[in-house]
């Protein structure tokens, strides 16, 4: 039974980032257990901040948790023993993602078929065109993901 959202009139803060194309226009009320899912293009490079605010029972909130899409590959066997960019010694066990940009250590979850682990960013990469993480062999396992998937990422725990 639906009663009340959980925020209102939601409203998007593009920030420095050139949005267009950007859908659904007018982003409706969020209630319990939905989730919002906003497409379009963008202009731009580096890490940019988006932000989500809206009215929960009248006043204003502006925390929300916002999760990307993103297309990853895994890097491992042919690597293991190797030190990373990050200073770790790769190992099978070796939990983590690397990514070109964030820093070293930085927290990043991830989400895949209703499986969720967070993990530090341990190396630089990807090198392939389109992949915004490469994940180790071990969090790969741990997602369940085949050699290429699109899952949802976003920073901290």
């Amino acid at each position: 039974k639906i009663q009340s959202p959980v925020l209102s009139n939601l409203k998007l803060n593009w920030g420095a980032i050139n949005a267009k194309e950007v859908l659904p226009r007018h982003i409706p009320d969020l209630f319990k257990g939905g989730q919002i899912i906003v497409t379009g293009r963008y202009d731009g490079a580096g890490q940019q901040k988006v932000v989500l605010t809206g009215t929960a029972q009248g006043k204003p909130k502006g925390k929300v948790t916002a999760y990307r899409e993103s297309s990853v590959s895994y890097y491992g066997p042919g690597f293991y023993g190797s030190r990373t960019a990050c200073g770790e010694t790769l190992s099978q066990n070796t939990l983590g993602v690397a990514n070109k940009t964030l820093p070293c250590g930085t927290k990043v979850a991830l989400y895949y078929q209703g499986r969720k682990v967070t993990v530090p960013v341990i190396d630089r990469g990807p090198y392939i065109a389109g992949r915004s993480l490469d994940l180790s062999n071990a969090t790969r396992l741990v997602l369940a993901c085949t050699d290429l998937c699109t899952l949802s990422m976003r920073l901290g725990p």
